[in-house]
């Protein structure tokens, strides 16, 4: 820090707010420090620091250096779908933003982080009861976060039907016997 300058100014070639704009006389530089909030969007912003000596013996100098905002990454999940017992099913991804990816999505009982290396993922499951899974939360390559996602899909499962066709029979010659079957689980006609 050049006790020479007095006066020093930051600006942006973008809309965008600053903490502190303008520092008169700073004790140090950790009096130059300041936070800078980008308002238009993802893109790169050109951050100008601009010294000046107030006496005017010293020119003015400046420096730059960009900060390159990024969007936050989106998912989708796809997948609704009934099956039978012991079967399986895929639940498909779709993803935003920079690879790779980590992705997190709730089963109906815990939370489950898969590495994602392309923006379309597909992931095989076979649950033993009707589930629900919900998208958490996303994060790519560029440290972007989002959270709160709550897009589903839901995976039916019924039940292998079950048939007993009944108890052996000894009878007569012409008579007619009873039938009754159990049956059980999941049937579409009986």
């Amino acid at each position: 820090l050049s006790t020479d300058y007095e006066r020093y100014t930051w600006s942006s070639d973008r809309p965008g707010t600053f903490s502190l704009v303008t520092i008169d006389d700073p004790a140090s530089s950790d009096a130059l420090v300041t936070i800078f909030t980008p308002s238009n969007g993802p893109g790169t912003y050109i951050i100008r620091l601009t010294v000046e000596d107030l006496d005017n013996v010293l020119p003015e100098a400046s420096n730059t250096l960009e900060v390159a905002v990024n969007s936050l990454p989106t998912a989708t999940i796809s997948g609704s779908s009934t099956i039978c017992e012991g079967q399986r099913t895929d639940l498909t991804f779709i993803l935003t933003g920079s690879l790779p990816w980590d992705l997190t999505y709730n089963d109906g009982t815990s939370d489950i982080t898969i590495p994602v290396g392309s923006a379309n993922q597909t992931v095989s499951v076979s649950p033993v009861l009707t589930t629900t899974y919900t998208l958490v939360s996303v994060s790519d390559n560029n440290a972007c976060v989002t959270t709160g996602l709550t897009q589903t899909a839901v995976v039916q499962v019924r039940e292998l039907p079950t048939v007993d066709a009944g108890v052996n029979r000894s009878v007569p010659v012409n008579t007619s016997v009873s039938l009754t079957p159990s049956l059980g689980g999941s049937f579409t006609d009986v």
